[in-house]
């Protein structure tokens, strides 16, 4: 058998059964993942009292608003520190760098700045037991009768003594509020700090966590916000009135029976 082969029959790449096109400005520059970059649509969010989704545009901010104790009920205010009366109406006030804690996590003021600081509501409460016939109350000294007072009005316990009152903040965090310091489980080295609602819990029983959300307002809080559940209240409010002024689509009206309404008949409660 002769060692020469006869040459075979040849064809262009182009003729070839599904030959592959690369456009030859970019096949150099080709990597696997090659293509437009992706340019993210616009976000469905829901709008208008029909609850459908609308359009809006990629919002560049984060969602989660910047932590304060407007967007976080659950939070205490600090700002200032007050007394109250009976009813919970402020009869003083204290910033926060007159106040100190107790060991047990109590705030309190000293007993000469308080006194100073009561000294025109002592005077209101003289002259209205003097009114009242209460002469031999009036006549008392001021710790004396401070005592006298909050045991009338079953409110507190106020801690009183003669080097110390005790006051409050300008509002009480919830009393389901818990924050924790915490370690990752994984990386000890790593820490972090959980805010938690202790009110409610999921089906597996862990607690809601609230570091990364905002909560306006909230019916569980202990004490209450008035200002937040009237937040509520208003939402309400408004719900009832939408609903009394329903327009429905005429192919929905339950009380139009030419058409034969889907919710007509039977299925109509007001039939």
């Amino acid at each position: 058998m002769s060692d020469e082969h006869e040459p075979r029959e040849a064809a262009d790449p182009e003729e070839c059964f599904g030959a592959l096109e690369v456009d030859a400005d970019t096949e150099d520059d080709w990597t696997p993942g090659h293509g437009d970059e992706f340019e993210p649509g616009p976000i469905q969010k829901v709008f208008g009292r029909d609850g459908l989704p609308g359009q809006s545009a990629p919002a560049q901010l984060s969602d989660i608003p910047v932590l304060s104790t407007e967007t976080l009920v659950c939070m205490g205010d600090e700002s200032k520190f007050v007394f109250r009366d009976n009813f919970g109406d402020i009869i003083c006030e204290f910033m926060p760098d007159e106040v100190n804690r107790t060991p047990e996590g109590t705030w309190r003021v000293p007993w000469p700045l308080f006194e100073q600081r009561m000294a025109l509501k002592l005077a209101e409460w003289r002259q209205l037991l003097k009114d009242s016939g209460h002469t031999e109350m009036a006549e008392m000294d001021f710790f004396t009768l401070l005592h006298a007072i909050i045991a009338q009005w079953r409110r507190g316990p106020y801690l009183i003594s003669k080097r110390w009152m005790e006051v409050e903040p300008l509002r009480k965090p919830c009393a389901f509020y818990c924050r924790q310091h915490l370690q990752y489980d994984m990386a000890p080295e790593n820490t972090k700090v959980v805010r938690l609602c202790m009110a409610r819990q999921d089906t597996a029983g862990a607690f809601m966590s609230v570091s990364d959300r905002a909560v306006w307002a909230c019916e569980l809080r202990k004490p209450p916000v008035l200002e937040q559940l009237e937040r509520l209240d208003s939402f309400d409010r408004q719900k009832v009135a939408e609903g009394e002024h329903r327009e429905y689509l005429p192919i929905l009206d339950p009380g139009n029976e030419a058409l034969g309404g889907i919710f007509g008949g039977k299925n109509d409660r007001r039939a």
